[in-house]
Parts: C-alpha cells; sequence; structure tokens
C-alpha cells in the first residue's frame, strides 16, 4: 500500500496517534504485560535477553505505556 506525503502526515498527527493509543490502550497494556512478563522470566532464570533491540522495544513500550496513562 503506498501512501503519499499527505496521508502519512495526516494519519501521523498528534490527534490521530492519541486517539489510537485511546482505542488501543487495553490490548497495549496487555502486550506490554506479556513482555514484561517473558523480559521477568529471562531474569529470574538467568537467561541473555536476546539481543540489543529487545531492549530498546521494551523502552519504546514504556514510552507509549506513559503516554496512555
Amino acid at each position: 500500500m503506498n501512501m503519499t506525503q499527505e496521508q502519512l502526515v495526516n494519519l501521523s498527527s498528534e490527534e490521530m496517534v492519541n486517539n489510537f493509543l485511546v482505542a488501543k490502550k487495553d490490548e497495549i497494556v496487555n502486550s506490554v504485560k506479556q513482555v514484561l512478563a517473558v523480559a521477568e522470566i529471562f531474569k529470574s532464570e538467568n537467561l541473555e535477553v536476546p539481543s540489543h533491540s529487545f531492549s530498546v522495544f521494551l523502552l519504546f513500550l514504556a514510552c507509549i505505556m506513559q503516554r496512555i496513562a
């Protein structure tokens, strides 16, 4: 699916992003809880986190959680 620059700008406006986050809040919260549970298992079992990108992903999720709280 190709989108014009204007379509992308409209979809990424603060209002559209906030509306999406509010509409998907429960789904996002559940996903974050699942990821945090897996991270806790890794920690408790002294397992290595798969990659640096996983840590970046956790940071990204934390930012989203702050925004929808």
